[in-house]
C-alpha cells in the first residue's frame, strides 16, 4: 500500500530492503555511490544491480541505506518518496532524508527546476565575465594612455637634459602617483580569467559559487550534485597550471568544492 499527501509518497518500511554499512567520514545524504555498490551486494539478498539505493549517516560512522527494486520506481508519479518509518536498528536517523527518487529517478519538475537554476548561475556567470573584462579593458586602455605622456615627455626631455633630467622627471612621476615601476608588466587577470572558464566543465548539476583571479593563481567555489567525482576529473587546469588538493563540504543533497589553481611557473 502507498500513502501519498499531495506531492510526496510514502511506501511501508518492509517495501525496501535496509542495511548499515561502515562509512567513517561519510556525510552525504543521498543516491549510494558506485563506490559502495559491492559492499551492498555482500548485506542484501538482491543483486544491487537491481536496486536503487540511499543513505544517510549515522552517529558513530555508519551509513543507513534503503534500497528499492528499479522496477518498482519506474512509474512512481510524486516529487519525493520515502518510507513510512524506519527499521529498530536505524535510531534517531530522519526518515524524511531517505529520498528514493533522486539520481536517475529525480521527478522530471525537480530535474527541470535545478536546470533552470543552473543556467541562471551560468548567465550570472557569464555577466560578471562580461563586466571584468570590459573593466580591464578600461585600465588598460588608461595605462596605455598614462604611459604615451611619460613617453612624450621624456623624447621632450632628452634632447635638452639628457638621461639625468630624464631621470629625475621619472622619479617626480612616480612621487606623484604614488607607484614604483619594477619594470615588468602587471599579470594580465583577464587572460587568466578566461583560460580558467575555458576548462570549466558544462555537465549539469554544477552551479558556480565565486572565481576570484589574484597574482598567486585562481580560486574557485562550486555546488555539485551527487558525486563530485565527475566534476573534479572534467575541470581542467589551463596549459602551465596545476590544481591544488580540493576541499569538500557536504551540504544536503549537494557537495560544495573549494580548490585553487595555480601557475607552475611566473
Amino acid at each position: 500500500m502507498i500513502a501519498a499527501a499531495g506531492h510526496h509518497q510514502t511506501r511501508p518500511f518492509d517495501r525496501f530492503y535496509w542495511c548499515v554499512l561502515d562509512a567513517p567520514g561519510w556525510s552525504r545524504t543521498g543516491a549510494l555511490p558506485p563506490g559502495l555498490r559491492q559492499r551492498l551486494d555482500e548485506e542484501l539478498p538482491v543483486p544491487s544491480a537491481e536496486l536503487h539505493a540511499v543513505g544517510t549517516p549515522l552517529p558513530g560512522g555508519g551509513l543507513l541505506v534503503c534500497a528499492a527494486r528499479r522496477d518498482g520506481l519506474a512509474g512512481v508519479n510524486a516529487l519525493s518518496l520515502t518510507p513510512e518509518c524506519l527499521p529498530e536498528f536505524a535510531g534517531s536517523a530522519d526518515r524524511s532524508r531517505l529520498n528514493l527518487l533522486v539520481g536517475e529517478f529525480q521527478p522530471v519538475p525537480v530535474r527541470r527546476a535545478r536546470r533552470r537554476m543552473a543556467a541562471l548561475a551560468t548567465a550570472a556567470v557569464i555577466a560578471c565575465t562580461a563586466l571584468l573584462s570590459a573593466g580591464f579593458l578600461r585600465r588598460a586602455a588608461a595605462w596605455n594612455a598614462a604611459a604615451d605622456v611619460l613617453a612624450a615627455r621624456a623624447n621632450a626631455l632628452l634632447p635638452e637634459g639628457g638621461e639625468p633630467a630624464l631621470n629625475e622627471h621619472l622619479d617626480a612621476a612616480r612621487a606623484a602617483t604614488g607607484s614604483a615601476a619594477t619594470g615588468n608588466p602587471p599579470p594580465d587577470s583577464a587572460l587568466a580569467f578566461a583560460a580558467v572558464l575555458a576548462g570549466w566543465p558544462s555537465a549539469a548539476g554544477v552551479a558556480a559559487q565565486a572565481i576570484s583571479v589574484d597574482g598567486t593563481g585562481a580560486s574557485l567555489s562550486a555546488t555539485i550534485e551527487g558525486d563530485p567525482e565527475f566534476f573534479l576529473s572534467a575541470l581542467h587546469p589551463p596549459p602551465g597550471w596545476r590544481r591544488d588538493e580540493p576541499r569538500l563540504v557536504g551540504l544536503g543533497g549537494v557537495t560544495r568544492v573549494t580548490l585553487k589553481l595555480r601557475p607552475e611557473g611566473p
